[in-house]
């Protein structure tokens, strides 16, 4: 998961092979995978009525998929959430992407169409789905839901 303690933005390497109790290696000491920098913002809000129960996904398109970069559950008194309030954890910058291969290192292409552009999805604990496009590439965004 990107975090902005390290300044850097996401990388996704697609194709991963998973074997139980093996490993698969995507980079290593020598070859390690260089991710870009980028700032990062929080999306927070509130979910009504705060009995849904629900979970937040940041979720971004990029490079032929969907996939999950932040999540977190809405207070259950409340009702609020946040992505996350002390560590902002949505990179506003290009994120790169790849195809897992065997010889490294794994070539990363930036996907500049997808930069700071996430679906905010919530969830109740019933199943009901509700999603929400933001863009966080000029600040932070807040975003509420109602079941």
């Amino acid at each position: 998961m990107p975090t902005s303690a390290n300044g850097r933005g996401t990388g996704i390497v697609r194709s991963v092979p998973v074997v139980a109790s093996g490993s698969t290696a995507v980079s290593t000491a020598a070859l390690p995978i260089t991710l870009p920098s980028s700032v990062f913002r929080t999306v927070s809000g509130a979910v009504t009525p705060a009995s849904a129960l629900a979970t937040i996904r940041a979720l971004q398109s990029t490079g032929g998929g969907t996939f999950e970069i932040a999540s977190t559950a809405a207070a259950s008194d409340t009702g609020a959430y946040s992505l996350f309030p002390t560590q902002a954890a949505l990179p506003a910058g290009t994120p790169v992407v790849g195809t897992y291969q065997t010889t490294l290192p794994i070539p990363l292409t930036a996907d500049a169409a997808a930069a700071g552009k996430y679906g905010i999805q919530a969830t109740s604990a019933s199943g009901t789905v509700s999603t929400q496009q933001v863009n966080v590439t000029v600040g932070n965004v807040i975003q509420n839901f109602a079941f």
